[in-house]
């Protein structure tokens, strides 16, 4: 079976089981389901998800679905090792705690968490149930896959990380911005209307996957550090899956699948694009207290926004845009594939002004929130805005690239353009 049939049918059987609900998703002629296919991505590619919806609407199971697919462990072993977000967490409990008995000899020793330690995807459960404190605890950890406790490192990067976050209500903290930044892609979670005559087929289905008892064993040898009796349990585990071993992913194609990820190119036009939203957003600088230009304001994302996005937004888009070609059996990203990634790369990212929600509210039966159709309507603005000044990037950055003189390009009233012209010092007469 290739690499593209593996991650369509691992998504099929997600969506009949972990995750009953509707494609919504169009591509190429194919129907996907963006929370299944956007899981999937970050466990190939190593990247960070959040995930964000009402309480109880799977964005926690989906993410263990996917992550015992990916990486052939148990659901239960995924689950026992999940951080759980409360407002007392504190970091002994998340990543570790001092080792006692080692601290009685004078040895300053860490018991690890099976969070820290496990040597599978890291799940956040609620993060938005933790304090602000215990948040700026995590933020090395989803950067850069580091666990730090007292004087001892642990270096946990190359596994996908998804968190999950419920709408906004009385028993959540403010996600920090710093943290949300640090997640390359958002997906909302919609209920599963019209399909729950299909809960005892799914719930079935779910059962294929499970192994308590492999579980309970994993997690005595997670406490010895015995990653060698891990190793082996998961060989019996993956034995006595049947068929649906064909689904699991061996840590061989996942290399694999990231090396060709890795290799995707960019077409001619991709950077460009990527680059004008990057730069639009960021060409006011935003900062808190201080009032500035409303030139700009409700025409495209420099007056639409209320803050700048981070040099992270790059990476995000760049790996994902690649990863979605990858998993589309397509050997170069498109400016297609730039379009359907952006939503997920600014859903948690951005703030959108009033001016722009109040004039833009969402369809009664949409599912989703204000916040998720709001970044919809502004991809699709910024790819008009795009579209229409098309010919004018694509020549004012091929002057740019080359070094040419740009002056020529003063009387464009473009926030891109006239950003990178002020910085390259080139004014209007007068100025």
């Amino acid at each position: 079976m290739g690499i593209k049939d593996k991650i369509r049918n691992a998504h099929e059987y997600i969506s009949n089981s972990y995750y009953l609900n509707h494609p919504n998703l169009k591509i190429n002629e194919e129907k996907w389901n963006e929370v299944i296919l956007m899981t999937l991505l970050t466990g190939l590619n190593g990247g960070k998800e959040l995930l964000i919806g009402n309480y109880g609407s799977g964005k926690t199971t989906v993410a263990e679905a996917v992550s015992s697919l990916l990486y052939g462990y148990p659901p239960e072993f995924i689950q026992a090792c999940e951080l759980k977000g409360h407002p007392y967490q504190t970091e002994e409990k998340m990543a570790g705690r001092p080792n006692l008995g080692e601290l009685q000899k004078g040895n300053e020793k860490v018991i690890w968490s099976n969070f820290s330690k496990a040597p599978i995807p890291k799940i956040v459960d609620e993060i938005s149930r933790l304090s602000g404190g215990a948040q700026d605890t995590l933020l090395d950890s989803i950067d850069r896959g580091v666990f730090s406790y007292l004087n001892e490192t642990l270096f946990q990067n190359g596994f996908g990380i998804n968190a999950t976050a419920n709408y906004p209500d009385s028993g959540n903290t403010e996600i920090i911005p710093p943290l949300l930044d640090r997640f390359d892609v958002g997906v909302e979670i919609a209920a599963p209307i019209g399909l729950t005559m299909y809960r005892d087929s799914a719930k079935e289905n779910k059962k294929m996957l499970k192994n308590k008892k492999i579980s309970i064993e994993m997690l005595e040898a997670l406490k010895k550090d015995d990653y060698h009796k891990i190793g082996s349990l998961k060989e019996i585990y993956l034995s006595e899956l049947g068929e649906l071993n064909e689904l699991i992913f061996t840590e061989k194609e996942i290399k694999k699948c990231r090396e060709k990820i890795n290799n995707i190119s960019f077409g001619a036009e991709a950077p460009v694009i990527i680059d004008v939203l990057y730069s639009e957003a960021n060409s006011l600088t935003k900062v808190p207290g201080e009032a500035y230009t409303e030139h700009y304001d409700k025409t495209n994302l420099a007056g639409i926004l209320e803050n700048n996005i981070s040099y992270r937004w790059i990476n995000s888009i760049n790996e994902y845009s690649k990863s979605l070609t990858f998993a589309l059996g397509e050997n170069e990203v498109t400016p297609k594939r730039i379009y359907e990634i952006i939503p997920h790369t600014l859903l948690h990212r951005v703030k959108i002004k009033d001016g722009f929600s109040q004039k833009n509210s969402k369809d009664d039966l949409y599912p989703g929130s204000q916040q998720k159709w709001n970044v919809d309507k502004l991809t699709d603005k910024f790819r008009d805005n795009y579209l229409e000044k098309r010919d004018v990037y694509l020549e004012f950055y091929g002057k740019l690239i080359n070094g040419e003189d740009l002056s020529g390009f003063i009387n464009y009233d473009l926030p891109v353009i006239r950003s990178i012209l002020y910085r390259e010092g080139i004014k209007e007469k007068g100025n």
